[in-house]
């Protein structure tokens, strides 16, 4: 089975990574000229870790500096709108983790093999069937996964 995935950011490598280690054949199709990801860090939930775990890259993730849950969440004018125990929090569900974004999508992009990793590769059109048009050419896959955000163009074709 061969699986195309449109995007090549966190969702989409993971999904990558998760078929890839099923057997498949995977192809991730990056409209960027390299894999990698901008902004700074990012707060992993408890089931965020669980579902990396079972890829093998959560253990790695814990390494780094553990994170509190949030607070809670405040309105405009700085009142609370919701305040959590992030004791009860972590007790409960257990440890967040903070990463450099960038640090993630490295881990996840040595997971999937380096041909799958298609790099500067802009999606025009993906049809039912699976086939997908993009500035390479076609290719064509049994599934078709739309990672590609929200102007998505996967989600704009079907």
């Amino acid at each position: 089975m061969k699986v195309l995935i449109v995007g090549g950011g966190i969702g989409g490598l993971t999904a990558a990574v998760a078929f890839h280690q099923r057997g498949r054949q995977v192809e991730v199709l990056e409209r960027a000229p390299a894999f990698t990801e901008i902004g700074a860090g990012i707060s992993l939930q408890p089931n965020g870790l669980r579902a990396l775990d079972t890829l093998g890259i959560g253990a790695h993730l814990r390494s780094g500096p553990p994170a509190d849950p949030p607070a809670g969440i405040r309105r405009a004018n700085g009142r609370w709108l919701i305040r959590n125990d992030v004791d009860d929090l972590k007790r409960r569900f257990g440890q967040w983790v903070t990463v450099h974004r960038a640090a993630l999508v490295d881990l996840l992009r040595a997971a999937v093999p380096a041909q799958a990793l298609r790099p500067g590769t802009e999606v025009h059109e993906v049809r039912p069937d699976g086939t997908v048009h993009h500035n390479g050419g076609t290719s064509t896959a049994d599934l078709v996964v739309g990672a590609d955000g929200v102007h998505s163009t996967t989600r704009r074709s079907l």
